[in-house]
């Protein structure tokens, strides 16, 4: 697992829109970092899904780059050419999540630690969220080969997500035991991200030999397909 990690970064470098991606990575980051400030700014600390939603998608952005070298001759013709599109996109997908979801769990939990009314809310989000991230990761194990058919998996389960976020309750009783049921929550949900990665790459290993879908690829890199 070291190893495609490793693999992975060093990669990173030669993909496609290296530039473009830290633009976009930014603009989640500012995007998701609005959504907390004007929670924090309006004492208002419930239903924060959506930014948070988006400072995960930034977790998706080193894949897509990852998967803009399998359109290469070299790439293709590379005895590591499984791996680039099994094995390493779910360790580097599961590292960028987990390092994104432990940041919105640290603020989420700061802010709800002396807060009992809220508690409760935000170990549900933490839950909701680990749920979101695992159905990503789930459509990046399939999306550079079937890319409308992932996209209209996972679209609905952000929009509802997003939806029931606004604030999200979930009555379980188990959120109701004083500050560990933060630590509960935020346990469940890196084991959805967990279950997620495995889900990826059992997904990619399926769909392995298909060809690169265009549609998932840039413009630029659509006529080498």
């Amino acid at each position: 697992m070291i190893n495609n990690w490793k693999l992975g970064f060093k990669i990173l470098r030669h993909g496609y829109g290296l530039v473009m991606s830290i633009v976009q990575g930014i603009a989640f980051f500012l995007f998701g970092g609005l959504f907390l400030f004007l929670q924090i700014s309006t004492n208002n600390f419930r239903g924060g899904i959506p930014g948070q939603v988006v400072f995960l998608c930034i977790g998706m952005l080193p894949v897509q780059m990852l998967y803009s070298l399998s359109v290469s001759n070299l790439i293709l013709t590379s005895p590591v050419r499984k791996k680039l599109q099994t094995s390493v996109p779910a360790v580097l997908a599961w590292s960028c999540v987990t390092f994104l979801y432990l940041v919105v769990a640290l603020v989420r939990a700061v802010m709800a630690w002396n807060l009992p009314e809220i508690r409760s809310s935000v170990c549900s989000e933490l839950v909701l969220l680990g749920l979101v991230a695992m159905a990503m990761m789930l459509y990046l194990g399939s999306a550079y080969k079937y890319f409308v058919l992932s996209l209209l998996f996972l679209f609905p389960i952000i929009f509802i997500s997003v939806n029931m976020g606004m604030p999200v309750e979930l009555n379980w009783t188990v959120f109701n035991q004083g500050k560990a049921s933060l630590i509960l929550a935020a346990a469940i949900g890196l084991a959805c991200i967990g279950v997620g990665a495995i889900g990826e790459y059992l997904i990619s290993l399926l769909v392995y030999k298909r060809p690169m879908s265009k549609m998932a690829q840039a413009a630029p890199l659509r006529k080498e397909l």
